[in-house]
């Protein structure tokens, strides 16, 4: 009867400490320091971009290269540029002559090249746009449109792309037909339309360099051409238009404009979108999204409540640390790209790429200090910018 008491009192004394020491647990906090993932990189409006057919893009490529285009191997900048100035040395200018509307790049650069055929500025824009929609890029075309582009005449429009560089995380403006793209005096990077209506609008215009890739040979111009770039540029601050020729829509950012014109030269112009918010005209692409979902959660938080007798919020929080959450996830990887992609991610700054299979992996962020970091590859090999998130344990 004395042994069985002693072992009564040992077991009592052992769970005693035990509730005691639970009582003492440190609680660690899960707490997000720095990141850049936000639901606004999943909502990117589907007219930004209007990619061809993987294989349709797929011909193109091997036609360009195989008709001389050697992209330049260096940073994203360096490649486009390399394809303005190819692209630039195509053909002449002709601004009366219309291909087919079924053509795409493929099609006009045979009929360039078989027949010495000369087009538009809309075709140097949709050629340019394609032939790095081959090679990966996200581009468009955009139509520039003075502020009396409803009645004016003719030439109140002019059309040049964009192309979204995911190394510096920007849209940038290239004019094929010209050649060219624009800086500012003090920096390198190409800016984008919206950018260099803002400096325009303070004053700046004349101060932006206009620049032409160092490599041309077949395109070159003078500093008397820049001048009169500016000039003919300076009449189509009214406002941008994207057109997505499948849903005969187009979407239009307000510049200079005071009003949404329904005509174009006189001309009817059907569906129509007009926005004076240039965030929803230029946002982040090929960037994905990161859901955590804890591995480990409380499958009945009421139960557990009556058990740790939790009836207060003094009683609460003294007892979080017997229940709080643990870093310990599973991510989901989510993208609003229209391009085939697969993923991979990484723990640190400069660690090892590791693919995911599928869309989901684990991640355990149980360190004082935890760094996660995904991107996406997109079916032309071309890598998105990261998404990170960096979580504190302590």
């Amino acid at each position: 009867m004395q042994l069985k008491f002693k072992k009564f009192f040992i077991l009592f004394i052992f769970l005693g400490m035990n509730l005691m020491a639970s009582d003492k647990m440190k609680l660690q906090k899960i707490s997000v320091t720095s990141t850049n993932n936000f639901l606004d990189l999943l909502v990117a409006p589907d007219w930004v971009f209007s990619p061809l057919e993987s294989s349709e893009l797929k011909k193109l490529k091997s036609y360009v290269e195989k008709k001389g285009f050697t992209p330049v191997q260096g940073s994203e900048v360096e490649f486009v540029l390399s394809a303005l100035t190819w692209v630039s040395g195509q053909w002449e200018h002709d601004g009366m002559n219309e291909p087919p509307k079924s053509f795409q790049a493929l099609e006009i650069l045979k009929e360039v090249h078989s027949n010495k055929t000369r087009y538009r500025c809309v075709e140097y824009g949709l050629v340019l746009s394609e032939v790095l929609q081959s090679y990966g890029f996200v581009t468009r075309s955009i139509g520039l449109r003075s502020n009396d582009v409803a009645y004016g005449g003719f030439g109140q429009g002019h059309v040049a792309m964009e192309v979204w560089l995911n190394d510096i995380s920007k849209w940038i403006f290239l004019d094929p037909q010209f050649g060219v793209y624009l800086t500012t005096e003090n920096s390198k990077v190409p800016l984008n339309f919206f950018e260099i209506y803002q400096e325009k609008k303070a004053g700046r215009f004349q101060d932006l360099v206009v620049n032409t890739n160092s490599g041309s040979k077949s395109f070159i111009m003078k500093m008397a051409d820049k001048l009169r770039y500016k000039s003919f540029l300076e009449n189509y601050f009214g406002h941008i238009a994207i057109s997505d020729k499948a849903k005969n829509e187009i979407a239009s950012l307000l510049l200079e404009s005071k009003t949404t014109p329904l005509t174009f030269q006189g001309n009817p112009l059907d569906n129509v979108l007009f926005t004076n918010r240039p965030e929803l005209f230029y946002p982040e692409m090929n960037r994905v999204a990161l859901l955590l979902s804890f591995k480990e959660g409380n499958a009945s938080f009421m139960k557990l409540m009556k058990k740790l007798k939790i009836e207060t919020d003094a009683d609460y929080l003294k007892n979080m640390a017997r229940f709080a959450a643990k870093p310990n996830f599973k991510v989901t990887i989510k993208s609003s790209s229209k391009m085939k992609q697969t993923y991979e991610f990484r723990e640190s700054s400069s660690g090892l790429w590791k693919k995911v299979s599928g869309s989901k992996f684990d991640w355990n962020a149980n360190n004082k200090s935890n760094r996660i970091e995904a991107r996406a590859i997109n079916e032309f090999g071309r890598p998105g910018p990261i998404t990170f998130l960096e979580i504190q344990y302590q």
